[in-house]
């Protein structure tokens, strides 16, 4: 007997009660697919997940499909239909890859409905991230959640951004004109997607308008791994014009450029988001999800920017993770040298 998912319990009735508030008489959607049992509790966590909605007193409604080949491949189109119709409760989903990015999860957002990611996907080969930072008390959520508040409102009310690191980074860019995002935890709001663990805020950078360099030294999906030598990025008129490094970087460098051919469209190459993380317990473990929420650290999406409200629709978005940064909003200082200073 498998009880390996009663570990998770308290996370998922954390997650379904406090931070997304299923009630009694909900009906829950829930997508996931075929191979998200292959990843390091991935599957034990849905396991934990359908019994705590049940414990809720709501019925989860369970779609599952086969794995997509990409992160953000979209979904198939009942899946489509079926999340565009829940705009009463949340949807959870629990897919091998990533899914912020498709038509499916931008039309159920625009028709009001509430999403939480679980986590999966190849983090899981990798570590323990599931049961490290899954949360387990509203307070430990809560402690993470003011910080990523105060500084989502600087991203979301911001206008001028400049972004500088020791090693090299120095870029600026403008904001403003495409949605933001504050991953604080809890999932009530309409049109909200919430990824668990939290600690993350990022916002669409206005097209065009980014001129700069920067030093990847963390991670650059869909590279993989923890970077073992920076990759150096210019931009011009916020387009990347210039990939420099070594092995990483050549590789970052073959897949953007297929990419861009295949869709013969240069705009694989746009800088889409601008970001840093607050959760003190993340790694960097050359996985977006948790890079991204590495604290102090900085980072930039490259490609499709739709999930933001844009108009470059693409199934590139490559996140891309800098440590240590300092970035300034309309001349205030948000983050200096990895530590906060609000």
């Amino acid at each position: 007997m498998d009880l390996r998912f009663t570990e998770l319990m308290q996370s998922t009735k954390l997650m379904v009660e406090d931070l997304a508030m299923v009630k009694a008489g909900d009906e829950v959607l829930v997508v996931t697919d075929t191979r998200i049992g292959e990843y390091y509790g991935a599957g034990e966590l849905f396991t934990a997940l359908i019994a705590s909605i049940c414990a809720a007193g709501a019925e989860p409604i369970i779609l599952t499909i086969t794995p997509r080949e990409r992160a953000n491949g979209e979904l198939p189109k009942l899946v489509r239909d079926a999340m565009k119709s829940k705009t009463d409760t949340v949807i959870f989903t629990a897919l091998s890859y990533e899914s912020l990015h498709t038509l499916a999860n931008i039309e159920a957002r625009k028709n009001g409905a509430r999403i939480m990611p679980l986590p999966g996907g190849s983090m899981g080969k990798l570590d323990d991230m599931i049961y490290r930072l899954l949360p387990k008390t509203k307070a430990e959520v809560d402690g993470i959640s003011g910080l990523t508040k105060r500084a989502g409102e600087r991203f979301r009310n911001g206008h001028d951004v400049r972004v500088t690191t020791e090693k090299g980074t120095d870029i600026t860019m403008k904001i403003g004109e495409l949605a933001s995002s504050a991953q604080d935890g809890y999932c009530t709001t309409p049109g909200k997607t919430q990824f668990v663990p939290t600690g993350d805020i990022c916002v669409g950078v206005n097209p065009g308008t980014a001129n700069g360099r920067v030093v990847i030294d963390g991670s650059a999906s869909p590279v993989g791994g923890p970077l073992k030598e920076p990759i150096y990025m210019t931009f011009k008129d916020g387009l990347l014009v210039d990939i420099q490094g070594g092995a990483e970087a050549q590789r970052y460098k073959e897949l953007s450029k297929a990419e861009a051919e295949s869709e013969s469209d240069p705009k694989v190459y746009s800088l889409a988001e601008i970001g840093c993380g607050t959760n003190p317990g993340a790694q960097i473990m050359g996985e977006g999800l948790e890079d991204e929420r590495y604290y102090g650290g900085g980072h930039i999406g490259v490609g499709d920017n739709a999930s933001f409200g844009g108009d470059n629709k693409s199934e590139w978005h490559a996140d891309c993770v800098f440590l240590n940064a300092t970035i300034e909003i309309d001349g205030e200082l948000i983050l200096k040298d990895g530590e906060f200073l609000i």
